[in-house]
């Protein structure tokens, strides 16, 4: 998939996530340890299910809980400026 500016992308989990610290994420995960974001609305509410039953095993939430959250980010290309070369 190419990434292009302006894209909608999104995390499904047990919490809201509004600025992604990847120190925070768990190192164990299927790929290791990052922020996984997807650009399928659906996907994301399916993730919420997974990660809100993996919360309930390590005793962050309740275990009967039923709810999470799906955050929304829009990607906006940085653009790099290159200033000198020695």
């Amino acid at each position: 998939m190419i990434l292009h500016s302006g894209i909608t992308l999104y995390h499904g989990s047990y919490v809201a996530v509004e600025k992604p610290e990847l120190e925070r994420c768990y190192p164990y995960k299927d790929f290791g340890r990052g922020f996984y974001l997807t650009t399928s609305q659906e996907q994301a509410v399916s993730f919420v299910r997974s990660s809100v039953a993996k919360a309930a095993g390590r005793g962050d939430v309740q275990p009967n809980t039923k709810w999470g959250f799906v955050s929304k980010y829009i990607f906006q290309e940085a653009s790099m400026t290159h200033i000198s070369q020695s």
